[in-house]
């Protein structure tokens, strides 16, 4: 640090408040952070943070200009694909988090240079996977899913955020207080274990040589890391043991033994990882320059899914997915930059063997990315953003007062994250409103829901149904007002199915059949897996159009992608059973028109097991009983 530095530091009080706002921001909060109200305020911390840097004297600056124009080039192509952009809103808001990771690194970088600034935002981080892991694992012992998974909802990135933690204390072992950095990491790789995530401990596995190498353990320490991991696996299969009391589990399962059954060909993980890269180059080869538009691999996938049970809103491996997203520009763009920052870790570690964990740790989780569903979760993304940002170097240090620009780019992103949180609950005020059957009241929070700048179209989509609803019920005014509101979602978010099927069902209603039918059939073919209601209401159309061949191979179609072993697969669905049910009393009750009662007989039996209320399944049921 130079003389002018070191007389002019920045505020002790300044540089404990930045630690705390940005620790806060990578801790995951309620399922990694993604609920609105969450990303609003770390939205508004990051801005904070970034104005209170804004006016301290020599802080360090970032003069690494390949690093910065290849970011800066990156989030401007993101910006640019706006204008061809699938979904808007979806590109809004990878943007928006594209912009805060920045200023996290950047204000990282800023305070970097001091040793004892580093090591508090180090156990800041620290003491956020210490709680975490406290809660994980009593969650794991009480709940019902065999994984620790935490606030993070998945197994996967729940490891990836305690990756980075582990190697920074196994860098700790040859220093003071060992033993209890041996505890802490023991505890960290316990609940590391019970996450049996195979990619990350893949990732582990990469980095142990080169974390025994460059790391200044002496023999003692080596001994204590090697037992760590030891503790760590044994306290895993004791925890295994506890949940199988305090959670009535049935399961047994041993962490690692994830491993085996890819090993053997029957990981279903595996497969559905392998179709969601199929579909990721499906969705590239599609669109190769320009992409679909940053974020939206969400929206795209269901046109290009391989089944069923392959959906999904993420690549599982971030890289991929911008390929995808922001055609070979975007990912030019992204892997320029990525290869200039791995280059500056690496020549941290060369000329500061201190800064070695974070930036092994960093090295780790930009690998992980590569491997599973990190970038969905915001404090994933400004955990690696924060570590990158205490390892990352310079070939020459200067200091200087931060940029305006960076408080003003964390204030716009802020701006975009409260017009998504503001829409966000007002459209859940509105399906409130619409669960209580009040439709007026429900219509009204949906459209100012969509009132302002920053909002999901899917908003638009929820107050067009709420008029239908009222038109079914002889609201006149109310079926133009549905259609209004479909067909504005569709010029906004045309790949999303859900909106041609609003229109279909309001079509259908104002008796306009032709265009109806082309409105179901967008629809299947925007999304031809996952909703079986949309092959429901085609076939009832065709029913009533006298088509009942066709109507009978539409339903049909849908029905042979849904055995017993997929239903059970994707119960997290709560309307799939009775969605189904009705299809199966659509098909029972054409083969019954056609003559074919034992076909009938079959299908109702197979729509009264998956709904044993269905309406359409008992009239055909009773229809059967008086024809026998």
């Amino acid at each position: 640090m130079n003389a002018v530095a070191e007389a002019n530091p920045p505020r002790v009080i300044i540089v404990s408040t930045l630690i705390l706002i940005l620790g806060l921001a990578i801790f995951p909060w309620f399922s990694g952070g993604q609920e609105g109200v969450i990303r609003f305020v770390i939205a508004g911390l990051i801005m904070i943070g970034a104005l209170l840097a804004w006016r301290q004297p020599s802080l360090a600056k970032l003069k690494a200009v390949p690093l910065v124009t290849s970011y800066s080039l990156f989030v401007a192509w993101t910006g640019i694909s706006l204008l061809w952009s699938v979904n808007r809103y979806e590109t809004i808001m990878w943007l928006a988090l594209l912009v805060l990771a920045g200023v996290v690194f950047r204000l990282t970088y800023s305070v970097a240079n001091d040793a004892k600034v580093r090591i508090k935002f180090e156990n800041i981080y620290l003491l956020g996977t210490a709680v975490f892991v406290i809660y994980a694992v009593f969650l794991y012992l009480t709940g019902a899913y065999d994984r620790l998974t935490g606030w993070f909802y998945w197994a996967n990135p729940a490891a990836a955020y305690l990756i980075p933690a582990i190697i920074i204390v196994w860098g700790r072992l040859s220093v003071k207080w060992r033993y209890l950095w041996f505890a802490l990491v023991s505890a960290l790789l316990m609940a590391f274990f019970l996450t049996d995530s195979r990619g990350a401990s893949l990732v582990l596995i990469l980095l142990f040589i080169p974390i025994l190498l460059m790391q200044s353990h002496n023999k003692s320490s080596r001994t204590l890391l090697v037992f760590s991991i030891l503790l760590g696996y044994l306290l895993s299969l004791g925890c295994v043991q506890l949940r199988h009391m305090t959670a009535h589990s049935s399961t047994l399962n041993v962490p690692g033994s994830r491993f085996a059954e890819a090993a053997a060909g029957e990981s279903r993980s595996v497969k559905d990882r392998l179709n969601y890269l199929g579909s990721a180059l499906d969705i590239w080869l599609a669109h190769p320059l320009l992409g679909t538009g940053g974020g939206t691999f969400a929206t795209m996938h269901p046109q290009y899914q391989k089944s069923v049970v392959s959906a999904s809103t993420s690549a599982h491996n971030s890289y991929v997915q911008v390929f995808s997203e922001e055609g070979v520009v975007g990912a030019g763009l992204l892997g320029w930059f990525i290869l200039l920052l791995v280059g500056g870790l690496v020549r941290t570690i060369w000329r500061e063997p201190a800064r070695t964990s974070v930036a092994l740790g960093s090295i780790a989780l930009l690998i992980h990315f590569g491997l599973d569903i990190d970038v969905g979760y915001p404090p994933l993304v400004f955990l690696v953003a924060l570590l990158a940002g205490l390892s990352y170097r310079q070939r020459k240090e200067s200091h200087g007062k931060l940029s305006l620009r960076v408080p003003a780019l964390a204030l716009a992103a802020m701006i975009v994250i409260m017009g998504s949180f503001q829409s966000g609950a007002n459209y859940a005020r509105g399906v409130a409103a619409q669960d209580e059957r009040d439709y007026p009241t429900a219509s009204t929070w949906f459209e100012k829901a969509h009132s302002g700048l920053t909002y999901d179209p899917d908003t638009l989509n929820a107050e067009g149904i709420d008029y239908y609803s009222e038109a079914i019920f002889g609201e006149k005014s109310a079926a133009a007002l549905a259609l209004d509101r479909a067909r504005s979602a569709i010029q906004q978010d045309p790949e999303d199915s859900q909106h041609y099927q609003l229109e279909g069902r309001v079509l259908q209603l104002q008796k306009d059949r032709i265009g109806a039918e082309a409105a179901f059939r967008k629809a299947i073919v925007k999304d031809p897996y996952n909703h079986p209601d949309y092959a429901g209401d085609l076939a009832q159309l065709l029913t009533l159009e006298s088509k009942p061949a066709e109507a009978l191979k539409v339903a049909k179609a849908m029905l042979v992608q849904y055995p017993d072993e997929v239903v059970k697969n994707r119960n997290a669905d709560a309307s799939l059973h009775s969605n189904l049910a009705n299809l199966y009393g659509i098909v029972a009750q054409l083969q019954y028109d056609a003559g074919d009662l034992t076909s009938a007989k079959t299908s109702v039996t197979k729509g009264l097991k998956l709904s044993s209320s269905n309406v359409r399944c008992r009239s055909v049921e009773h229809e059967l009983n008086i024809a026998q």
